[in-house]
């Protein structure tokens, strides 16, 4: 009798393990998504890339800038090109034409599999380079993905959807950290000093552009309380997160985004993009905290995330815990009771 409670208990050990893993690792997207093409991308371009990486902190790039790897299938009538994402805890995209045009960085989810995505109207600066602008990419049944959300080099508060763990809070700490007056410059981990460049370019002072990112983003100004500008986000220091040769570290906006980029209502002429990356969310208030690099697109490595992962629903794996207990727990007091 022992050893058949014994089994059990393993049993269902064995069990709960398997399906808390399964869980875990449900969220984890693949499936093709379709991009309209609007007319003056159709004429200006032959080839169409879909850059995705995974924005939060240590997170890599699925594949290098415009490889061949991320080309898009394009339809014989060039209206749409789709693209199927293989496995993987993805959640932002850039779209870009071999003329060097491409759009802003684009937060997805597994609810974008299966949609569509368009050029939207609205150019949204680049955050590390405020010199350059890039159309948004919108998703016509997801309303909650789209242009990511971040605070620019300029202080400005710009896109609308957030990467897991990301919130107003998130964005305005990480702009005290990136901006501080007292920082020394690293651009390579998107460290700033705001009256060595901001404030040249708006003729405001770091007082007042701290009360302005929070007004906007609807938090307090706690600019003067040193624990928030200083470490407030030292879990998501870009510094944290290079890895290997896809590290999304080499997500750079820098070279990229260029002003010029045109949408539907625009001539084709106006596509135009100096380099090969993203428009780069690589704000202070967002993904990378303004770390530029050197040639992909977004700076998207670090994030203003908490540390949560694309993992999805914790709820699942909470009750599944819960159950393998409570079956642990009934199989030892009928094995105490045998003992007895």
């Amino acid at each position: 009798m022992t050893k058949k409670i014994l089994s059990v208990v393993t049993t269902a050990a064995v069990l709960g393990t398997m399906a808390c893993a399964s869980a875990v690792s449900a969220s984890a997207l693949s499936g093709e998504f379709t991009f309209e093409i609007p007319d003056n991308w159709a004429s200006a371009n032959k080839v169409f890339y879909a850059h995705i990486w995974d924005g939060l902190p240590g997170g890599v790039n699925l594949y290098k800038w415009q490889t061949k790897d991320e080309k898009m299938k394009v339809a014989d009538d060039k209206k749409t090109a789709t693209y199927n994402v293989p496995e993987g805890n993805w959640n932002l995209i850039i779209v870009s034409g071999d003329s060097g045009i491409q759009t802003y960085d684009t937060v997805f989810n597994d609810k974008c599999i299966g949609d569509t995505c368009y050029i939207m109207d609205d150019k949204f600066e680049n955050p590390v380079d405020s010199n350059k602008q890039a159309f948004g990419l919108g998703w016509r049944n997801n309303s909650d993905c789209g242009p990511h959300k971040v605070v620019s080099s300029l202080g400005n508060v710009i896109g609308s959807a957030f990467l897991p763990g990301e919130t107003n809070q998130t964005l305005y700490e990480n702009f005290l950290r990136s901006y501080n007056p007292e920082n020394e410059t690293d651009a390579d981990n998107g460290i700033y000093n705001w009256d060595d460049d901001g404030a040249a370019a708006t003729g405001m002072s770091w007082e007042e552009v701290t009360a302005k990112v929070a007004k906007e983003l609807g938090v307090e100004n706690t600019a003067g309380d040193n624990s928030s500008s200083g470490n407030s986000s030292s879990n998501n220091s870009s510094s944290d997160n290079s890895s290997s040769d896809n590290s999304s570290s080499d997500n750079s906006s820098s070279d990229n985004s260029s002003s010029d980029n045109s949408s539907s209502n625009n001539s084709s002429s106006d596509s135009s993009s100096s380099g090969s990356s993203g428009s780069g969310s690589s704000g202070s208030g967002s993904s990378g905290s303004g770390a530029s690099t050197s040639s992909n697109s977004s700076s998207s490595s670090s994030s203003s995330s908490t540390g949560t992962t694309q993992t999805g629903d914790s709820t699942p794996v909470v009750a599944l815990l819960a159950t393998l207990v409570a079956a642990l727990g009934a199989s030892f007091v009928a094995l105490k009771k045998k003992a007895e």
